[in-house]
Parts: structure tokens; C-alpha cells; sequence
């Protein structure tokens, strides 16, 4: 079946993807983006730059970069059940739902059966918001429906406008992401709000982060950092999945080897120089808190209008090193080591030093953690982890390894 897909961005369009089928398929980039952003521009993705003449053998990157804005598991099986397309249809599922993805690029079938779009919100009560909860992939309406967010936690998206919810209809623009409680794990959100307001606390992060009650369940609501100003503009943004020309569990350096820190500080250093320093803090922050999933999808790169790039703002800093069942291991190693419990100061000063910044932010980081973990005070729920992280702290600041800071503790222990 053949492929013909608008790319859109910043109110230009940036190019069409087209083939015969999806594994043929390559985006040819317009003369008004060439115009607009010039050649080898990284407005798009550091990982499929504008080309005058797209070179072929760089076609599976630029499929990547669109492939890779589909959420993943149990997120796209539904997609795929609404749309009534398959899994692996990639190009469907985007011609379907790619209104409304992570950052500002939009793709879409200008020949779509449905017709042209036309953006709209929609209030929504505490029942409606329960049945997308429930029922929707991502809070799509059945036949209105643009949106996906690349992903495996189950999340829908909402608009937030004068106090009231939103449900984005036609490629609206979300301002929220929500996720709900976990079976089993109510208290995952609280603690996830904790790692983000330590974030925000060492400067990593600007937007909210809030426990609420939404469709009569405790659920997450996360400001979207991509969404700007009071009208909602898109801000573009891509993961180190699509920058590095990885797919789905590539993203674990230890499934291909690719996902490494040091490719990523290497496109951070070439694309966002002042940002390597934000950088190796992120990856403090991870260390300390115990955030093992600190992937190639959970860092993320921004590409505004002008054509610059900056470090995404940090995102999905969950503590999970103290979870039962949890092997432990990073998903990129630091300084070659996997395992949390092995590291140490030094493991985080020499990684960071192997990318060219010196290593003395390692432990500015660190002071700016132990700051924040003084200064707030966890949900309920989240109560055991201030003083794991704040012990934590305390040994990688006195040069030991983290050992069992994260076991967690009985009564009588």
C-alpha cells in the first residue's frame, strides 16, 4: 500500500514522506522549509537534518524520526484497535493520530477520508474524563481523534483552559499529559511528583507537576513543556531515539549497545554546547534519586522556531532503585557501570569529564539536591524516599558507592 504523508511544522510544511510501502518510504523536504531553515537544518531532528537532495542511504533515519513519535505496547495496541489498523502500520497509525504528537511537527493524509481537520476543544466532566481514562488510547475520540504520544505507560492527553478540562478534538493543541495510578502502584504518582519537583528545585524543570483527582481516581497531571504561552504554541522536541537513529528498546544500552551517554553528550555538544553542563546535572539527579529508566527516550532535545536547539527540560524522573523486584541497573551505564549500588562520585565525575565538563558540576549538582530534598517534603505516599535520597546524597558527596540506599527498610531493621 503506498505511503503519502504531509510533514508539518511551524505552520511550514517541512516535507512529504512517500513510497510504495513504509520500509520504502523517504521524506523529501519542500523548498519553502530549505528557505526557511536552510540547508542541513536541525529544526526536524539532529537525526534527519534538511537536505537539498535527501540522500538515500539517511532514509531509514528519517523514517525513524517519524516512526519513533508512536507510543509503544499496550499505548499503540489500542491506537491501532481505534483506528482499526495493525500494530505495525506504521504509516496508518500515523496518517491516523499524528495531529497531535510530542513537540510541534504534525504529519498527516491531506487525502484523509474523514476530511481535513478542524481543531477544537471540548469541555469535559470527571465522567467523561473516567471513560477516556478506561476505554480511549490517549483521549481520542473515536472519529475526531489526532493525537499520540510516543510511550508504554497508559496516558491520555487534556487541554486546560480557565480552569476547566479540556478534551482536544481535530489536532487541538494538549497542554497536559495524564497518567493514571498504576494497579498496585497508587503510590507511583507521588512519588514520580517528588522526582520532578526536585528537578524543578535544581533548576531541570519549569512546569507543574500535581497528584489530582480526575474520573474519580488519583491520576498525575503534567504540564506539558512543549506547549508555550498563553496560546498554546507547539514547541518542537525530539528524543534521543530519533537523534541517535535508534527504535523501541534500543533505547537500553544494553539491548544493541548504541544508547550510550556519551553519544548522547556528543549530539549535546554539537547541537546545545551550553547545555552539557544541564546535562551531567540531569544525570546526578538520576543517580541520586534512583532513577534507573534514564533511557534514550527520556531525554529529549528542543527545536524552536529559529532553528537553535536546546536540552529538553528533564521529564519522567521517577525513583524506582527502591521498588521490590527492581534489578538495579541503569539504563545507560555510567562510566561502564550498570549496577546503582557500584556508583559513586567518581563514576559520575569521570563520565561527565570524558564529555568535556569538568567534573566539579557533579558535585554542584549534588549540593543542589541535598538542598532540595531539605526544602520539600514529599506527598504522604512518598514519604520513605526523602531519606533514601538524602542519604543518598550523603554518600556520593562523601565518595562512597550508593550500596543498599535504596533497600528498603522494616520497623525492625
Amino acid at each position: 500500500m503506498s505511503v503519502e504523508l504531509t510533514v508539518e511544522l511551524y505552520d511550514t510544511v517541512v516535507g512529504v514522506a512517500a513510497g510504495p510501502d513504509w520500509r520504502s518510504t523517504d521524506i523529501s523536504f519542500t523548498p519553502e522549509a530549505l528557505t526557511r531553515w536552510g540547508v542541513n537544518s536541525p529544526v526536524l531532528s539532529v537525526g534527519a537534518p534538511l537536505e537539498l537532495r535527501p540522500h538515500r542511504r539517511r532514509a531509514p533515519r528519517r523514517r525513524n524520526v517519524l516512526g519513533e513519535l508512536l507510543p509503544e505496547g499496550v499505548m499503540r495496541e489500542r491506537l491501532a484497535r481505534m483506528g482499526g489498523l495493525a500494530t505495525h502500520d506504521v504509516a496508518g497509525l500515523l496518517a491516523r493520530f499524528g495531529r497531535d504528537v510530542a513537540g510541534a511537527v504534525q504529519v498527516y493524509d491531506p487525502e484523509a477520508s474523514w476530511g481535513p481537520p478542524v481543531p477544537q476543544l471540548r469541555p469535559i466532566d470527571d465522567a467523561a474524563i473516567a471513560r477516556l481514562l478506561d476505554e480511549v488510547a490517549l483521549g481520542n475520540d473515536p472519529r475526531r481523534g489526532k493525537t499520540s504520544l510516543a510511550g508504554v505507560q497508559p496516558k491520555i492527553v487534556l487541554t486546560r483552559e480557565g480552569g476547566q478540562w479540556h478534551q482536544p478534538l481535530g489536532g487541538a493543541t494538549s497542554t497536559h499529559i495524564v497518567k493514571p495510578a498504576l494497579p498496585g502502584r497508587p503510590q507511583a504518582l507521588a512519588e514520580e511528583e517528588y522526582g520532578h519537583r526536585l528537578a524543578v528545585s535544581c533548576g531541570l524543570s519549569a512546569t507543574s507537576v500535581e497528584v489530582e483527582r480526575l474520573g474519580g481516581r488519583d491520576c498525575l497531571a503534567i504540564e506539558r513543556y512543549d506547549r508555550v504561552g498563553p496560546e498554546r504554541q507547539r514547541l518542537h522536541q525530539e528524543d534521543f531515539n530519533q537523534a541517535l537513529g535508534l527504535a523501541g528498546d534500543e533505547k537500553y544500552q544494553e539491548i544493541g549497545g548504541s544508547a550510550r551517554l556519551g553519544r548522547v553528550a556528543e549530539v549535546v555538544a554539537q547541537h546545545a554546547p551550553d547545555d552539557l553542563g544541564r546535562l551531567a546535572a540531569h544525570l546526578t539527579l538520576a543517580v541520586a534519586i534512583g532513577n534507573l529508566d534514564l533511557h534514550a527516550k527520556n531525554l529529549g532535545l528542543l527545536h524552536p522556531p529559529d532553528g537553535s536547539s536546546a536540552l529538553a527540560p528533564a521529564y519522567d524522573m521517577l525513583p524506582l532503585a527502591h521498588l521490590p523486584g527492581i534489578d538495579g541497573r541503569m539504563a545507560m551505564a555510567v562510566d561502564g557501570e550498570y549496577a546503582l549500588a557500584a556508583l559513586s562520585i567518581g563514576h559520575l565525575e569521570r563520565e561527565v569529564d570524558a564529555w568535556g565538563v569538568d567534573p566539579a558540576v557533579v558535585r554542584s549538582a549534588l549540593e543542589r539536591i541535598g538542598d532540595g530534598v531539605d526544602r520539600e517534603k514529599p506527598l504522604a505516599p512518598a514519604d520513605r524516599l526523602r531519606p533514601m535520597i538524602a542519604a543518598a546524597v550523603a554518600r556520593l558527596l562523601a565518595g562512597e558507592p550508593l550500596g543498599d540506599t535504596f533497600t528498603p527498610r522494616t520497623a525492625t531493621s
